[in-house]
This record gives structure tokens, sequence and C-alpha cells, in this order.
């Protein structure tokens, strides 16, 4: 049992595979609170391993646990085995039914919702993105909710919402900033800011617009490096149609936000830059 879920919360299903052929003894001798315990995350492993013998077996104990029978995470992994068998339909009715709950397989059941709608796509984007935010305010803390803010910022961003995408990413950022996902989607987030700000500072973006975007970004990524290069266009594109006056305040912005970075060590910021914007 401990073998088959060591190598299962590793991604190895298939290695996993002898182990989980050979569950009932181990599963027989186990005190019934344990056995409910470890019963989802072992019937997952035979699904993802395609061992439907094994699979077939482990959801019938199910029955045998109050807490189980019936429920969220149940409802999931037949969403899960009807989807790996082509049955779309049964594994949509699963998937909603086990989104009702409040557990960590029913977010994962509201995000297996969004992905197979718009895998096989029968979800719009706008009804995708609304879902997603929707998901979000019902799980925070942990792996899921990055799941969900990753989702929501690739359906926002396909969408043309630029701005919303970026809102997703930061999320990720500020609230697990310490984790590898932080860390993998940094450079993308990069991206899409300076994105929205190149399409800004061509004028593509109404400026009354482009000023909002910017003023409801800006406190969560005025001190990542870089960003003030970004926001600099800003400012420039303020010169650039003769609002000076708030022009000069974004240039003295900027400078401030950059001494600021440079006396707390966030960025190395020559002297020269401090007075270019100055001027």
């Amino acid at each position: 049992v401990w073998r088959a879920l060591a190598l299962a919360r590793e991604g190895e299903p298939q290695a996993a595979i002898q182990a989980l052929s050979r569950l009932d003894p181990a599963l027989d001798a186990m005190p019934g609170p344990l056995r409910a315990a470890v019963l989802p995350e072992l019937l997952e492993a035979a699904i993802e391993a395609k061992l439907w013998d094994a699979a077939h077996g482990l959801a019938q104990r199910f029955d045998a646990h109050a807490e189980l029978r019936g429920g969220s995470a149940y409802r999931f992994l037949l969403g899960r085995a009807a989807q790996a068998g082509g049955n779309l339909v049964m594994a949509f009715d699963s998937y909603a039914m086990a989104a009702g709950g409040s557990d960590a397989w029913a977010q994962r059941a509201r995000l297996a919702l969004i992905d197979l709608g718009r895998a096989t796509g029968t979800l719009s984007a706008e009804d995708g993105a609304a879902l997603l935010r929707q998901s979000w305010h019902l799980w925070r803390g942990d792996a899921l909710e990055i799941a969900t803010l990753e989702r929501l910022a690739e359906v926002e961003h396909g969408r043309g919402e630029t701005e919303a995408a970026i809102q997703a990413m930061t999320e990720i950022q500020r609230r697990h900033g310490d984790s590898d996902a932080a860390r993998d989607s940094g450079a993308r987030l990069d991206e899409m800011v300076a994105e929205l700000y190149a399409r800004g500072g061509a004028g593509d973006l109404p400026i009354g617009a482009f000023v909002a975007a910017h003023r409801r970004i800006s406190p969560d990524l005025m001190f990542r490096p870089g960003f003030a290069a970004q926001a600099e266009k800003l400012a420039a594109r303020l010169y650039e149609i003769g609002a000076t006056d708030a022009a000069a305040r974004e240039y003295a912005a900027l400078r401030d936000q950059l001494a600021v970075m440079r006396d707390l060590g966030l960025e190395q910021v020559p002297q020269a830059r401090l007075d270019a914007l100055r001027l």
C-alpha cells in the first residue's frame, strides 16, 4: 500500500502497477479509518495506470465507508475513469455531482469540468473565465489554488484580457511566492506585462484605459525587477500626447521607486538612470 502510494505521489503510476495489483491482503489488514484515508489515492493511481480490475475492486471498497460512499472523491474518480474510457457524457455527469462538495476532490472536479468543457469546445472562454474566478473564491491556499489561477491566466490571456491574466499571475506571485509555480511563472508574467505596456505605449489602448490598468496592477508589481522599464512607457505616452503634468508625476514616481529599489538592494540602478528620469 505505501509503495503504491509513494510511487503515485511521485507521478509514476506505471511503476506502481505491481504494488497496485497486490493490495487486497494489506487493505484487509488495515484499520477502517486508515483504509478509508488511502482508498481515494489508490483508486486514482489504479485509474492512471489503467488497471481496471484493480480499480473496480478498490471502487467497491468505498461502499464499506460512509465517509466515502457517494462522496466527492468517489464521484470525481468515477469521472476520471469515464473520461479515460472515452465516455465524456458520464465523465461530465460525475464531475458535476462531485463539484457540489466542499473538499479538495470537489475543487478538482470543478477544474476537471472546466478542462473538459474547454477541450470539447462546449465551454466559451468567457464562461470558462467566470467559472474559474468562482472556483478560485471557493478554494484558496494550496496547489489547487495555483492550478486554478494558472488556468484563469491562460483563459483570460487567450480571450485578449491581458490585464486580467496579469492579475491572476500576480496572485500566484503574491500568495505563493516561495512555490515552484511562482518561480516558473515569473517569465510568463513579465511577458504579459511587456505586452500590455507595449500596446499602451503604441497607442493601441485608449489613454484612460492604459492609465487605469497601470493603477490597478502597479501596486503589486512596482518593486518587481524590470517593471519600471515597462511603466516608463506610460509616462512616455502621456508626454507624447501632451499630458505633461501627468507625465512628470509618472517620471517622478518612477525615479522614487527605483531609488528605493536601489537602496533595498532589489535592483542595480545606475545613477545615470535616476538622473535621466529626473530630467
